[in-house]
């Protein structure tokens, strides 16, 4: 009895022993790894390179991008068909939206959501009384030269534009009837485009009245597209009619200051708003792009019939608004929905391709610079210095 006692507890001090041994064998235990610390990652410095592609309704964010190569360097959330913009020295993002209190239903809550331009992160939500609820266009939300002022594109109860104070969240609103859009000029003003042809603007640092040009295109026969080209500072803006009739206005001013056929600068016969001619005419989601300093207007075209203004363009022109030239047409290996162009001494030219890719140009002599694949079906948004 003693014996098996024995040998039991020999057992069982054996395989005690046993892990210590296994243990000692293999040396000291390392040492315990140090604690992490959570941190927030910073984007570079701002330049005139910095992209952001904001994509439609259901997309749930825009991409930030690097223009030089492409890479991928952050995203902003994005509310129902929203627009974004930049300040103009990039500090801050600015997202106007519209979200629901249970998802696609319940009370709607319309806003300015306001983003930390290196961090992203969220740094306050201005309340809006109501914002144009459709695909996002650039021109329906701009912000001043200054960075003082938002303006957005209402439709609730009728047209009308938010003017909002950035600092201190105040908004007032400003009757457009019978015109759309808010494109900025100069640190107080913006202009809008209305349906029987003319060109409205409003200075706010006056009275808040629409002042409103004579009509200058046909909203029925030849409208303009509502993507236009615009330099806020010098309150000038390019606008392209369905045929390819170029209207050059000044935005302050309210006034059409020159109109020319863009296919009369190329030397080929004119479009007409005429359903079974062939000829060259302008198309694509944002059919231009204007590089201010060099006055060269790029242009989406493709050959079709009237009313063929959402193809896709399968030629780029380069066209030279100070000489009223097409200086080169170059054609596009993928047929292009988008264009913008930065606004530097070095600007890149981007276009954003059918198959949702996007292809990085030179913009002063065209030669491809990068590609990036995937970015979806996006408009191409650039600061405005």
């Amino acid at each position: 009895m003693h014996i098996k006692t024995s040998l039991r507890l020999a057992s069982a001090l054996l395989v005690l022993a046993l892990p210590g041994t296994a243990m000692a064998a293999q040396g000291p235990l390392p040492p315990p790894l140090e604690e992490e610390v959570s941190d927030v990652a910073v984007m570079g410095a701002p330049g005139p390179h910095r992209l952001v592609l904001a994509g439609g309704f259901g997309s749930g964010g825009a991409q930030i991008r690097d223009g030089e190569d492409g890479k991928f360097l952050g995203t902003v959330s994005l509310g129902g068909l929203a627009n974004i913009a930049y300040a103009p020295d990039q500090s801050r993002i600015y997202v106007a939206e519209t979200i629901w209190t249970k998802g696609n239903r319940g009370t709607r809550q319309d806003m300015i959501s306001v983003y930390d331009g290196r961090t992203l992160n969220l740094q306050e939500e201005i309340t809006l009384p109501g914002r144009v609820f459709m695909v996002p266009r650039r021109t329906n939300f701009s912000i001043s030269t200054d960075g003082a002022r938002a303006y957005m594109y209402n439709f609730d109860p009728s047209a009308s534009v938010n003017v909002v104070d950035l600092a201190s969240g105040d908004v007032q609103v400003v009757d457009t009837p019978g015109c759309a859009h808010a494109m900025a000029w100069g640190r107080t003003g913006f202009a809008v485009i209305c349906g029987d042809g003319s060109i409205g603007s409003v200075d706010t640092a006056k009275a808040l009245e629409l002042k409103r040009s004579a009509a200058f295109f046909d909203a029925e026969n030849d409208p303009l597209f509502e993507e236009a080209a615009i330099d806020p500072k010098a309150g000038k803006g390019v606008f392209l009619s369905y045929t390819g009739v170029i209207h050059e206005v000044s935005l302050e001013d309210a006034k059409e200051v020159a109109a020319w056929p863009i296919q009369e600068a190329a030397g080929l016969e004119l479009a007409r708003p005429d359903d079974l001619q062939l000829a060259w005419r302008p198309g694509g989601s944002v059919v231009s792009a204007w590089h201010h300093a060099s006055n060269l207007l790029f242009v989406l075209m493709h050959p079709g019939e009237h009313w063929t203004q959402k193809e896709k363009g399968t030629q780029l022109w380069v066209v030279d608004l100070t000489k009223r030239e097409v200086v080169e047409r170059v054609p596009l290996k993928t047929p292009v929905t988008s264009v913008e162009v930065s606004q530097d001494a070095e600007p890149l030219l981007y276009l954003v391709t059918e198959d949702g890719g996007l292809e990085v140009l030179n913009a002063l002599d065209r030669s491809e610079k990068t590609s990036v694949s995937n970015v979806g079906s996006v408009v191409p948004v650039t600061p405005m210095p």
